[in-house]
This record gives structure tokens, sequence and C-alpha cells, in this order.
């Protein structure tokens, strides 16, 4: 694709959303925040109408676009499920007109056993990194000038990072300066010891990573390890923060932990304040908290999410329940003053540690990438879930559901477990021995108020699968 900062019109909009809009949530009334979200309600739904998933859904209800007059007539939409977009992937999911060589294709990273592809454009890629800086500002990072170290999927195609990358940070030479202090370190099975003095000779200011990767190299601080990291903050993404994981990692690097909710269907999406509740970057998304009935839950009461997100010209996500996290709404205003739409807690997306037979920490999502490998390979979808279970330290067992509708289709069973086993095998050589078993569900996947973990260490958990 070519330089999208060329075209005098990208670069326009692009300096708008950077000195205007990134402020914008802190300046804006409620009332004001109101009737912002009923016009990009109506935007994003006309939008929606364009594109074959969304426009059979709404004229099987007979609802045109029209009907939707802002935020109080969402629930009037039908919801949309990860299983929706997979089915519909790839052209049911953009408008019949849209060129897929000027998108991006996405993959979700498997953290919640369900991946999913969908598309993104490149501007609405760069409104996603603008509100990640944003979220640095909330915790007094300034891009220009700290340091920052993150964690990240490899920088490969259909990945999140690579698209950003790729459309933005080699086209962008106003960031420059940004880039020399960052840096990226990918997901891997690697000796985790050599990424923290990586880390180690950097230096970073702000430190951003799962929780899980991050206590890991908290364990390695606590041991005396790494006594140039010296971070001014942490920020935990993409995995639930436990309260007894956030206290050990503050006490480690004797700094601030702030936790934050973000995927790549939604980018960056909420924020820990100072008082420890979750404020939603509510002019660019929408999140409704539902109940097994799809009706909105109490104040204070746990649900499951629904992303309404504002913008982007790729795939809409209107009502769309693939995310799978559970979180807790707030129905008030926070202490701190901001005024947002409010999450008291965020309890999706629980993720187990595994350590190898000798004793090296693996970051989970490593383990989601030999069943995803083996499914592009093959060119199937049959997979709906997927589970990793460390049963003994070198045994791991790779928990799969089949699609019901698809258990017939090809590949055979027996062939895609063993480009699975294939695959793990690449990845990890003779380290663990793993064994691939159909079952009905995974393990958590009966408590309908729980996202189910998609890493489990039986080590220490007697809870059992069949």
């Amino acid at each position: 694709m070519i330089n999208p900062f060329l075209n005098p019109i990208f670069s326009l909009k692009a300096l708008k959303y950077y000195l205007i809009d990134i402020e914008r949530l802190w300046r804006i009334s409620p009332e004001k925040l109101k009737r912002f979200q009923d016009k990009k309600i109506r935007q994003i739904v006309k939008y929606a109408y364009t594109v074959p998933l969304y426009h059979k859904k709404y004229k099987e209800l007979n609802i045109h676009p029209d009907d939707i007059k802002g935020i109080d007539d969402l629930r009037k939409l039908p919801t949309v499920s990860k299983e929706d977009v997979r089915k519909a992937f790839p052209e049911g999911v953009i408008p019949r007109n849209a060129n897929q060589n000027q998108l991006w294709k996405i993959q979700s990273s498997g953290s919640t056993g369900k991946p999913v592809s969908f598309y993104r454009d490149t501007f609405g890629l760069f409104q996603d990194l603008i509100f990640g800086i944003r979220g640095q500002r909330v915790v007094n990072i300034n891009w220009r000038k700290d340091r920052l170290t993150s964690f990240g999927p490899h920088d490969s195609p259909g990945r999140y990072d690579h698209a950003i990358k790729h459309a933005i940070l080699d086209n962008a030479k106003f960031l420059s300066s940004s880039i020399k202090s960052y840096q990226h370190l990918s997901y891997s099975y690697d000796d985790f010891n050599e990424k923290f003095e990586k880390i180690n000779k950097f230096r970073p200011d702000y430190i951003l990573g799962p929780p899980t990767e991050i206590q890991a190299l908290a364990s390695l601080k606590k041991k005396g390890y790494g006594k140039d990291i010296k971070p001014k903050v942490i920020v935990t993404s993409g995995g639930m923060l436990e309260k007894n994981v956030r206290s050990y990692i503050e006490d480690a690097f004797d700094c601030r932990v702030v936790d934050m909710y973000s995927s790549v269907e939604m980018s960056l999406a909420a924020f820990e304040c100072e008082e420890g509740n979750y404020h939603v970057f509510s002019d660019f998304l929408y999140l409704e908290i539902l109940d097994e009935n799809g009706e909105p839950v109490s104040s204070g009461e746990p649900g499951h999410v629904s992303l309404t997100r504002f913008y982007g010209k790729g795939t809409p996500f209107v009502r769309y329940t693939g995310l799978d996290d559970i979180l807790t709404p707030l129905y008030e205003t926070c202490p701190c003053g901001r005024q947002t739409q409010l999450l008291k807690s965020i309890d999706g997306r629980r993720v187990h540690q595994i350590i190898s037979p000798d004793g090296k920490y693996i970051t989970p999502v490593v383990f989601t990438r030999g069943i995803d490998k083996a499914m592009q390979s093959l060119k199937t979808d049959k997979i709906s879930q997927y589970q990793v279970v460390q049963k003994k330290s070198d045994e791991i067992d790779l928990l799969i559901v089949i699609n019901e509708e698809k258990k017939n289709d090809p590949p055979s069973i027996d062939k895609l477990i063993s480009e699975i086993k294939k695959e793990y095998n690449k990845i990890f050589g003779k380290t663990f021995q793993f064994d691939v078993k159909v079952v009905k569900k995974v393990i958590g996947g009966d408590k309908p108020n729980k996202t189910p973990p998609i890493v489990v260490s039986m080590l220490n958990n007697n809870e059992k699968y069949s």
C-alpha cells in the first residue's frame, strides 16, 4: 500500500485527531458526550447496513438505519456473535463494494480460545494509535520523551501489531522520535532471562504487557536481576489482573501498576483510575453489560460485554458479543471526577502460568499459536474453542471443541490432530509431550458468569474435563 500520509486529506484528518480529538473526552460535558454518541451511533449503523452480515440481520427484523436515533435505540438491534463474524468472513464482514486490498486483515490473538478474523482500514488504525497515546497521558507518560517497553505478538501478517507498524509507523516520519524510544518484545518461546537483560539495557520508563508476562519479570526482579529496570509505571493489559499479582509486581518494581482494558477488536477501551474504577473511552465506543437474557445488568452486577465501536471503515462492530469477557458496570460518578461510562471490574480472560520442566517461564500466548497455525495450514475453522492444560510438568493436553455443523467437513479429525501436534512440536521441540483431545466443553465452559481460561495449570488444580 502507498504511504497514506502523502494524501493531504488523510494527513489533515490525522493532525486533527492528534491535536484536538485526543483530549476530547476530558473537555466534553456529559450532555455533549451523549449528543456526540448519538451522532456516531447513527453513522456506524448506517455503515453497518451496507455490510452483508449486518444487512441480513437487520432486514430479518425489519430494521432500517433511520429507526436508530441514538444510544437509547441501540437495543433495537440484534447482537452479533464471534461465530457470526467467522461464518461471514471474508466477503460478508465488509461492504460489497469494499476493496480488500486496501484493508488490513487482522486475526485476534486467541486469548479466549476462540480466534476470529476481520478487516481494519488504515485511518482506523491511526485512530487506535491516538487513543493509545491518550492512555499513556493518563499515566503521565510522554511518548516523545519517555522510553517504552511493550510485549506483543510477532511482527507477522494478520497480527494487529504488524498492521499498526506497516500501515502507520513505517509511514509516519513525525513519529520517528518515539520509535527510537520504543522497545517491542514479542511473545515467543525464548529464554526469558535474555528478554529481561534486553529490558535492563533499555531502561524503560514505562512497561506494558499482559499480567502473566509482567509477573514473570517481577519474579526475576525479586531474585536480584535487572538492577537498572526502574519504571515510573507499569501498565497491564490483555488479561485479568488478580489482586495478589498486582501486589507482587508493585512490590518487585516499587512503582504503581495501572490496568487497562483492550482487545484487537476495539484497541484500548478503558483505563483504571486512582480510585480503582475503569473509565471507558466513551467517545469512540460504547459497552453494554448484559445478563444471560440479553438484558442490562444492575450497577455492581457482572455481565457479558457487548461492544459497539463508533469508527472504522473495515469490519464494523455493532453490539458485538464476541469479546467473551465478563465486566461489572457502575452506574454512578467516579470520585476521581472523570465523567465517562464506568466499570467496577474486568473479570474475563483468566490465564494461568505455565513453567517448563527445567523451570523456565513460558508466555501463555505462545500456547495459542500451534492451533491457530494448524487451522490456517489446513484452511479450516472447524475448531470452535480450545484450551491448553498443563497436566504434568512435561505433559500438555490440548483440548479442542469441534463445531457440530462442520464436524464432517474436511479435514478429518485425525488429520487436524496430527497437524496440531506437528505445529506444537515445531515450537517446543521435546520440552513437552502434547496430547490433543476432542472434548464437549473446556474447563470452566459450564460457568456462564466466568470466561473459561485459555491456559490452565493442573499442577495445583483439581478441576476435571471430559
